[in-house]
C-alpha cells in the first residue's frame, strides 16, 4: 500500500506500507465419541479441535444435537474457551440416536475470520429400554432324560457381564452356572440341577 502526503508546511513524501490479508478460517474436527451406546446412566464425551483460531468460545448452544425417535440428552462443554474443548453428553432420555455438529462462528481468527460449522459426527445410541424375558424353555443338553439347562430368550439383546448366577431363581431346580450364546445377544442358558420330567 502506497500514500502520499503533505504537511501544513508543505512538505511532500510518499510512504508505503506492507498489508497481510488474512482469509483463511479457523478449522474445527470432531474426535469419535467416547461410546456409541448409552443409557440415562452414562455419559458420552467427544473431543473437539480447534486449528488457527485465535480465540474460542465454545458453549453449550454452540452445540447442535441432532436427534432421531425420542431420544435427547443434556449438553455440556468442558474447556470452552481453549483450542481442545470437550462435548459431554448426559443424562440421556428417551430411545433412538444422536449427534453432536459444532455450529459457525464459534471460534475467530486475529483477522476476524471465523469457522464454518462441522458435523454431524458418529451417531449415538441411546437405548432405555429395559430388556424383558420373551420366552424360557427347558432343555436336557446331555439327553439322560431330565432337565438340566433353560435357555432364556429376551426381547433385546444383553450385556452378559451383568448376569449374576445368585440372582436367578428357578421353582424347584438350582441354578449352578450360566452361560451365554453369543456374546451379548439375546439368549442366556442356566444350567441347573438336574431332575427327572
Amino acid at each position: 500500500m502506497t500514500a502520499s502526503q503533505t504537511d501544513a508546511a508543505g512538505n511532500s513524501g510518499i510512504g508505503s506500507a506492507t498489508v497481510l490479508k488474512d482469509t483463511v478460517r479457523p478449522t474445527v474436527a470432531m474426535g469419535a465419541p467416547s461410546a456409541t451406546l448409552v443409557n440415562a446412566a452414562g455419559s458420552v464425551t467427544c473431543g473437539i479441535t480447534y486449528t488457527g483460531a485465535d480465540t474460542v468460545d465454545l458453549l453449550p448452544t454452540g452445540v447442535t444435537l441432532g436427534r432421531t425417535g425420542t431420544a435427547d440428552c443434556a449438553v455440556n462443554v468442558l474447556n470452552g474457551t481453549t483450542a481442545t474443548p470437550t462435548v459431554s453428553l448426559s443424562g440421556c432420555t428417551g430411545n433412538g440416536t444422536v449427534t453432536i455438529s459444532i455450529d459457525t462462528a464459534t471460534s475467530y481468527d486475529a483477522a476476524g475470520n471465523y469457522n464454518f460449522a462441522v458435523g454431524p459426527g458418529t451417531a449415538i445410541t441411546v437405548d432405555n429400554t429395559v430388556p424383558s424375558i420373551a420366552s424360557a424353555v427347558t432343555q436336557d443338553s446331555d439327553n439322560d432324560g431330565r432337565i438340566d439347562r433353560y435357555m432364556i430368550t429376551f426381547d433385546n439383546n444383553v450385556n452378559d457381564s451383568t448376569f449374576v448366577v445368585g440372582n436367578w431363581i428357578v421353582a424347584g431346580y438350582t441354578v449352578v452356572s450360566m452361560t451365554s450364546g453369543a456374546v451379548n445377544d439375546n439368549v442366556i442358558y442356566l444350567n441347573v440341577t438336574e431332575m427327572t420330567f
